[in-house]
């Protein structure tokens, strides 16, 4: 296995260290961005060498051409494209910050991401149409070296596909734009030229991702280790554990799947009492008398008593009649901030690979 690492501005000092702590014999460039390291061993504190130079890194087996490949696999929101469409649509309904929340969740794998989806979209309903192209138009753009890869890629004759968890509007035409072999997403429900609301079919996820790309490795005849995939989020991970190339690893990005015991519990109302009349609660009666020893009992019997003062006897206060309200629950965080891992990730394919401009 080499160790390829990559940057936009590959500093030679850190490059050295790595070579350095992963006890490479060679450092070879590959283009003015990219350099194999040659003999490197994946040691601790690789990674976060790695991480303080600022450097991109993916282990690559030795003599591994692109001609090897014969299927590549994408996702499109943020990894394919700078945006992830639906926050942008949902910008012009005045609900980014709370679909972006959403969002970020799921590519966390911290919700499931079916009943993200459905959420999101829920909140989309009476958007015109008009919208999604007006996202298309004016905020989608390729991430850098994206038609790089695509032309490279096609050029080695390797079919193309691009899936995506997002919507059959934006795949369908990227599909066209960038002359992809397959293209399979989520189709937003229309209804006299206004959103719904409601996803038609059944809902693109991690799972039907993975089975996309495994009825086309099979219709190609290809072996996993022929399959190029590539995603950012918690919902990719089924699809990337199909192939066996390993993907660019970019400090800081770590989607997780999904884990019932670790989701976040919404948070829920707690109850409060207006109008209680306060009463008293009578105290519990006194445990019985200890039994003591006869001659416990004659001892004390000697010694002299002295009277107790007198006290009342303890109340509990309650309260009758009281009425629940509901306290709000807090408003969600802010979205966390993602890196930039998938012009990365792309740049990293498109040249660790060989392919060239």
């Amino acid at each position: 296995m080499n160790l390829v690492v990559l940057a936009e501005d590959v500093d030679s000092v850190a490059l050295k260290n790595v070579a350095k702590v992963s006890e490479a014999s060679a450092i070879e460039q590959i283009t003015t961005r990219s350099f194999r390291l040659v003999g490197a061993k994946p040691v601790e504190g690789l990674v976060a060498a790695c991480a303080a130079g600022g450097l991109d890194h993916v282990w690559l087996p030795e003599g591994r051409q692109l001609r090897d490949f014969g299927l590549f696999v994408t996702d499109m929101d943020s990894t394919l494209i700078n945006i992830e469409c639906i926050d942008e649509i949902a910008d012009m309904q005045g609900f980014k910050r709370e679909v972006a929340a959403i969002t970020e969740a799921a590519m966390q794998g911290e919700i499931d991401f079916r009943e993200s989806l459905t959420r999101r979209v829920a909140l989309l309903a009476g958007l015109p149409e008009s919208a999604l192209a007006e996202v298309f138009d004016h905020r989608l753009q390729l991430n850098p070296g994206a038609e790089r890869l695509l032309q490279g890629l096609q050029r080695a004759g390797i079919r193309t596909m691009l899936v995506s968890g997002g919507f059959t509007y934006f795949t369908e035409r990227l599909k066209s734009r960038l002359g992809f072999d397959y293209a399979w997403a989520n189709q937003l429900e229309v209804y006299d030229g206004k959103l719904t609301g409601k996803v038609l079919g059944d809902i693109v996820d991690g799972e039907a991702k993975a089975a996309h790309l495994e009825q086309a490795r099979d219709e190609l005849g290809l072996r996993p280790e022929q399959v190029i995939a590539a995603g950012d989020g918690a919902n990719d991970i089924p699809m990337r554990r199909r192939p066996l190339l390993p993907r660019p690893h970019r400090p800081g990005r770590h989607p997780r799947p999904v884990r019932p015991w670790r989701r976040k519990l919404k948070p829920h109302a707690a109850p409060v009492f207006v109008g209680a009349t306060p009463v008293a609660i009578p105290a519990p009666a006194p445990p019985p008398t200890r039994h003591r020893h006869p001659a416990a009992r004659s001892r004390l019997a000697s010694l002299p008593r002295r009277a107790a003062p007198a006290r009342p006897p303890p109340t509990r206060a309650g309260f009758v009649g009281a009425t629940p309200v509901a306290i709000p629950a807090p408003a969600p965080p802010p979205p966390r901030h993602r890196h930039p891992t998938a012009a990365s990730l792309l740049r990293g394919l498109a040249e660790a690979a060989g392919v060239h401009a």
